[in-house]
């Protein structure tokens, strides 16, 4: 928002003259951020009130002339290639040292040079060379008109100001008096500790002898909290005193006529938005507030037309919406050239209607701005008062032609609240003395009275919506206004104690960086998928359906992992072929109680040549990691997206947590995935860290020599490495490792029978092994296979 610093100065009595970083930084210590600023008086330094005396053709350019131009002193030699040049005219005259934007754009110094051969001493300026408005095409800026003093400075001659600040919005977005000039003018001088100059308007509405009375049928009452309607007539339509369309102009308004103009006037000032409309357009017999019917074409003042629901709020005249209340008029009724007499609206609506409806329809006016924060409605009389004082300055024989329509549905209660001067020293760790906190909120427009123990504090109706509610919101007010970098910094004086661990969050992590280490790399999803998903996922019947998705893609709360994580691999076998991921997050269960039941989740993913044993290492090496004992064994009831014949229960002290198989190939033609061999996994990480997890005890290595066989096992095809594996170990205290390098199907084997060959070592801590300690063991593990039917494979 852009204000001008000089017309905030003229309502307080504070007169020091500050550089513009000292005020930049004045308000940001204090109450807001400045983003930027602009120095007019700087900008427009070298640059002069001229006179061009005399003109001749260039030699050697058709398009250039030579200028004589006076500076009230000397006459100096200027070549220009203005088409709207002429003698005795009043010109910006840019002498040497100026600075100025070359055809609008790039920023040049003025100085002194030859154009094609002819001496040039300065340069005469269009208006957008020196950041005044735009101008057409190659005419420079003329001020004949203005009867200003050759010779003066541009900066004075022009009454500009000398400082637009640029005020960071978002930093007042939850101070809706801070939107106006007087807003901004009280917290100048409650920051100064300057007296301020409340606005003095006349009261034109006192004495008002008007015969006609408005009637406006109000059908949704919610929508308002206060509305003022006056018909004022006798009026001519012309352009805003220059006063006026400067101070619009410096604030990136757009000056349209005198009416329209003051309605911007007093928003920017007061705060308090307004509208006009034109009263040949409004059938004052049917006059209604309410919110439009659906599918309504209203065609705005922004030259768009919107289709209005039955959630926008408007003026309704003649069958046709003439304005969406709060936020933009409708061309339907607008001020034309034409018009002498208007429909005076003073509004305050409900914040929450007008932030719905103009999001919905993406409109931005200033208005919008304001109404969405909730200004104060005591102010409308005075902003309607204002707006007619304005208008008489264009308009002195305007007439009142109705008496005030005013419907204040939502009066403001009044808000009184009690400040311990305890808690004040308390919160903001200083003591400061009574007279001076109710000298703060005095000159922030609080009311106080001294009660001893503590302060009496009455809300003024500006600061009293949203804003100012409780204690410590007084206790920031006088924090700011104090100065926090006037607050000593103390360390605190209590002990810290480091936070307590959380195992969860530690496990987790520590499963992160084993699992990158073994080359996979972590996904984020969103906890929805869609209707299809739902296919390829457990538990179906337990599937929450959001009544508000975002998309068909984000329709239902996942309850498995496994589609997103397919969908990811599938974006990423674009890039690569090698594909390994995982995944931390929640599944959601529809439960009988009114919230779902939430599970932490891990899933693993793997593709590739023998996808699921490299999946299934990783998964023995982490929990290895925890001294687990665990067991992979043959589903009987297999996860819905899992190969019916590829599917393992991952059982740990007892429990099964999770599942890891190979995808079923119906699922993954689902995804567009036919061709892929994939390896996944998912486990219940909840359960997972409620184990008994064991730290490994590390063991120094044997000083003796190992010694290592071979056996080739023949065993029935049913039978599984984890039986073989388990009775292996189990023969001797001696066998250290059993490891499995081959397993064998074909000839010189029976249909039913299958051949796994494994290298046993054997190894003892305290002395070293002889032939007949290796004889002993290989005759153990015969008699270990016996017992589950199995043998060793004869040569």
């Amino acid at each position: 928002m852009l204000m001008i610093y000089d017309w905030l100065k003229s309502h307080t009595n504070f007169d020091q003259n500050l550089s513009p970083e000292e005020i930049r930084q004045l308000f940001t210590f204090h109450s807001f951020e400045i983003d930027g600023y602009e120095d007019l008086n700087q900008k427009l330094q070298h640059i002069i009130v001229g006179k061009i005396i005399s003109i001749e053709k260039h030699p050697k350019a058709d398009k250039l002339k030579i200028c004589q131009v006076s500076d009230g002193a000397k006459t100096h030699q200027v070549v220009c290639g203005g088409s709207n040049l002429s003698e005795n005219q009043i010109i910006a005259y840019c002498q040497e040292g100026a600075k100025v934007l070359w055809h609008g754009t790039d920023e040049v110094t003025i100085k002194n040079t030859k154009i094609r051969d002819v001496e040039s001493f300065g340069m005469i300026a269009a208006s957008d060379e020196i950041g005044l408005g735009p101008s057409q095409n190659n005419e420079i800026l003329d001020l004949t008109a203005l009867n200003l003093t050759v010779g003066q400075d541009l900066h004075s001659a022009l009454n500009m100001p000398n400082l637009i600040l640029d005020i960071d919005n978002k930093s007042i977005t939850n101070r809706p008096d801070l939107w106006s000039v007087i807003g901004l003018a009280r917290e100048l001088a409650a920051i100064t500790s300057t007296e301020f100059n409340d606005l003095e308007v006349p009261n034109f509405l006192a004495d008002n002898t008007a015969s006609e009375i408005l009637k406006v049928q109000i059908n949704n009452p919610e929508i308002l909290q206060r509305i003022l309607l006056l018909k004022i007539s006798n009026l001519t339509i012309c352009d805003s005193p220059k006063e006026i369309q400067d101070k619009l102009n410096h604030c990136g308004i757009k000056t349209i006529n005198n009416i329209v103009d003051a309605t911007n006037y007093v928003l920017h000032e007061m705060g308090q938005p307004m509208h006009a409309y034109d009263t040949q357009k409004i059938n004052f017999e049917d006059l209604e507030i309410c919110y439009a019917k659906d599918q309504t074409e209203f065609a705005a003042l922004d030259q768009k037309t919107y289709q209005l629901t039955e959630f926008d709020p408007i003026l309704k005249s003649n069958a046709k919406p003439q304005s969406l209340l709060g936020i933009i008029g409708s061309q339907e009724s607008a001020i034309t050239q034409d018009t002498s007499e208007i429909l005076a609206e003073v509004g305050c609506f409900q914040f929450n209607i007008i932030r719905k409806s103009a999001n919905k329809h993406k409109i931005r006016t200033d208005g919008v701005q304001r109404q969405e924060k909730q200004i104060d409605p005591t102010q409308a009389t005075k902003a309607l008062n204002r707006f007619i004082e304005i208008l008489k300055l264009t308009c002195p024989n305007l007439e009142i032609s109705s008496q005030l329509y005013d419907n204040f549905q939502n009066k403001l209660d009044e808000k009184t609240i009690k400040l311990s001067t305890q808690k004040v020293e308390s919160y903001l760790g200083i003591k400061i003395p009574n007279q001076e906190i109710q000298d703060i909120l005095n000159r922030l427009g609080f009311e106080t009275q001294d009660l001893s123990d503590h302060i009496l504090v009455k809300v003024p109706s500006f600061r009293s919506q949203n804003d100012v509610n409780y204690d410590y919101d007084l206790i920031e007010e006088i924090g700011r206004i104090y100065g926090y970098n006037k607050i000593p910094s103390v360390l605190p004086q209590d002990s810290c104690q480091p936070p307590l661990q959380y195992k969860h969050r530690n496990l987790s992590n520590q499963i992160r960086h084993k699992l990158a280490d073994y080359g996979y790399f972590e996904v984020k999803n969103y906890s929805f998928f869609n209707q299809q998903d739902l296919a390829c996922s457990d538990r179906k019947d337990q599937a929450l359906k959001m009544k508000n998705y975002l998309s068909l893609e984000q329709s239902h709360l996942r309850t498995s992992l496994i589609p997103n994580m397919l969908k990811n691999l599938k974006l990423n076998l674009k890039n690569q072929t090698k594909i390994q991921t995982f995944e931390f997050g929640r599944i959601y269960l529809k439960t009988e109680n009114f919230m779902p039941a939430e599970e932490t989740h891990l899933s693993i993913m793997q593709n590739g040549p023998q996808a699921f044993l490299k999946l299934k290492g990783a998964l023995e090496n982490i929990i290895q990691g925890y001294n687990l004992k665990y067991q992979f064994k043959p589903s009987t009831a297999p996860n819905q997206s899992a190969h019916p014949n590829c599917c393992a229960d991952i059982i740990i002290q007892g429990q099964t947590i999770g599942q890891i198989y190979l995808i079923n190939p119906k699922v993954l033609k689902q995804y567009d995935l036919a061709e892929e061999a994939i390896a996944y996994s998912e486990i219940n990480f909840g359960l997972f860290s409620h184990l008994h997890l064991k730290t490994v005890n590390l063991q120094e290595f044997s000083r003796f020599p190992s010694i290592s066989f071979d056996l080739s096992i023949l065993c029935n095809k049913q039978q599984y490495h984890q039986e073989i594996h388990s009775c292996l170990l189990k023969a001797s205290k001696l066998i250290c490792q059993v490891k499995l390098f081959d397993t064998y199907e074909g000839s010189n084997i029976p249909a039913d029978k299958k051949a796994l060959s494994y290298q046993i070592t054997l190894q003892d801590p305290n002395q070293t092994l002889t032939s007949q300690d290796q004889e002993n063991a290989i005759q153990a593990c015969l008699a270990q296979l016996k017992k589950i039917k199995a043998e060793v494979r004869q040569a």
